[in-house]
């Protein structure tokens, strides 16, 4: 069984099996940002901050909303309630330093943050 829906600049199909989204270039920016102010919400969640779902979408839609990653740096205080989460995470289950920064630069993306590595 396959649905379409449609708006301006967007389309969603699905069947049993997949769900395929075409946007529009001009459209990119707006849902980039959908997905950057749910990542980085006030009250972060660790399973969205480091899945790599969201990272990807996010990625797909940096370059055709006209942004360039490297330009994406943050205070760390401007990040602070998502390192925050990670940090106190990662102490709680143990991880050692290099897996905390690992999972920290999954938190943080697509932004690299000043004193963090």
């Amino acid at each position: 069984m396959q649905s379409e829906r449609t708006a301006p600049g967007i389309a969603i199909a699905h069947t049993n099996d997949d769900v395929i989204i075409r946007v529009n270039r001009q459209h990119a920016r707006p849902i980039l940002s959908i997905l950057l102010h749910s990542k980085f919400a006030d009250g972060p969640r660790i399973d969205f901050l480091t899945t790599p779902y969201v990272n990807v979408l996010i990625e797909a839609l940096i370059e055709p909303a006209g942004l360039a990653p490297s330009n994406l740096v943050m205070d760390r205080s401007d990040l602070n309630a998502p390192i925050r989460l990670v940090e106190e995470w990662a102490l709680s289950n143990g991880r050692d330093a290099d897996e905390t920064m690992s999972l920290l630069r999954e938190a943080i993306y697509p932004y690299t943050v000043k004193g963090v590595g």
